[in-house]
């Protein structure tokens, strides 16, 4: 053809990696104002992918187009996700004064994907230096996440979005954790002078996860440098984990895990475990705490029937440390050990730390003495 007038008809075979046989066909026409895709299809085994729509500048750049794909199997790609899936997007928009306005519309995502069935669906638009993203919803039975979002960039940066969750299975991504869980979560913020402030809230998180009852909630608000945490909770049958408190000029936080059954917490373990630690004082030189105690902890060929930590110090450069850590009863690898001990006490400047195992016919001691300065470490090995 022609400037004015012309048009376009090609046909490959092509291969990439370990995908052969790829049958590609594209036919288009065109002027000087713009061009329309006719048609444009590629054939991969059973999955067909067409593709259509119009180009056009005469005025402004402005686009419209459809995909459609069907028998797509993403194990082809994933072995860990084999099913089949069909596809339709469409997709408009134009060059404005203000930048793109632009829609993306997903109208169908359905089909089957690692044995359940699969259905998605949502909107997405740009205008300018926005993008409003509406009821995103993915369906699988009678599970669903739908997810809604406001994203700018005009001067600074802001959000605002919030996912609810319904009935929702983890056994489709994993299938060690089968469950129904029901969760809503909401987070918004922006850019500031001095940093960013946002919010995280955890409105809602319940249900039963490997038939033990769930429950969570907890905020997160964060202003600039300062950062509120307001009893964040979550909770497996009796197993608790809990964090608290807030960084500003002073400090004040502590977190806690309580699980008399740890199977309750992680499908590979057994035992029971109670920790907990605390930072408080100034921004600066905050101290902590922590305690941590275990009996009876099994994961696989590994046992140790009874554990205790226990340590304080600053977070500080010239921050001490004072630390101890004895086990008893431990087997690693089919080797049963009797005791373990650890002990570390000083600060970058001057330390010490001492190891003791004991156990399978012999015992082995570990002590050093020390301290770091102007970039090398002097002391005493034994």
């Amino acid at each position: 053809g022609s400037l004015s007038s012309y048009s376009l008809n090609a046909e490959a075979m092509a291969a990439f990696d370990q995908y052969r046989d790829i049958h590609i066909a594209v036919n288009l026409d065109g002027d000087t104002g713009g061009l329309e895709l006719t048609a444009a299809r590629l054939d991969h085994g059973d999955m067909v992918v067409n593709i259509n729509g119009q180009v056009g500048w005469k005025d402004t750049l402005a686009w419209q187009g459809k995909l459609a794909a069907s028998n797509i199997d993403p194990a082809v790609y994933d072995s860990r996700w084999p099913g089949l899936l069909n596809v339709e997007v469409k997709t408009s928009g134009r060059l404005t004064d203000k930048g793109v306005a632009a829609a993306i519309d997903l109208v169908d995502l359905s089909g089957e994907l690692k044995g359940y069935p699969v259905q998605a669906g949502g909107k997405m638009n740009v205008e300018g230096d926005e993008l409003f993203a509406d009821s995103f919803m993915i369906q699988s039975s009678d599970s669903s996440v739908t997810i809604n979002g406001y994203f700018g960039w005009k001067d600074r940066l802001s959000w605002r979005a919030e996912l609810v969750g319904r009935n929702i299975n983890p056994a489709v991504y994993d299938p060690r954790w089968p469950g129904h869980l029901e969760i809503e979560a909401y987070t918004s913020g922006r850019q500031t002078d001095k940093g960013m402030t946002a919010a995280i809230d955890l409105a809602g998180l319940d249900g039963e996860l490997r038939g033990y009852p769930l429950h969570g909630k907890g905020k997160v608000n964060v202003d600039d440098n300062d950062i509120d945490i307001d009893t964040f909770i979550i909770r497996s049958s009796d197993s608790i984990l809990r964090a608290s408190g807030y960084v500003a000029d002073a400090v004040d936080l502590s977190f806690e895990v309580e699980a008399a059954d740890l199977n309750t917490v992680w499908p590979d373990l057994a035992g029971s475990m109670r920790a907990e630690a605390r930072i408080t004082g100034a921004r600066q030189r905050p101290e902590f705490t922590f305690d941590m105690s275990g009996d009876s902890i099994i994961r696989g060929e590994t046992r140790v029937d009874s554990v205790h930590a226990s340590g304080n110090g600053a977070l500080a450069p010239e921050g001490s440390l004072t630390a101890s850590l004895a086990a008893a009863g431990v087997t690693v690898g089919g080797t049963s050990l009797e005791t373990i001990s650890l002990d570390v006490d000083g600060m970058l400047g001057n330390h010490s730390l001492e190891a003791r195992v004991e156990g399978a016919g012999a015992s082995f001691l570990f002590r050093f003495t020390g301290g770091y300065a102007e970039r090398y470490w002097r002391g005493h090995i034994s």
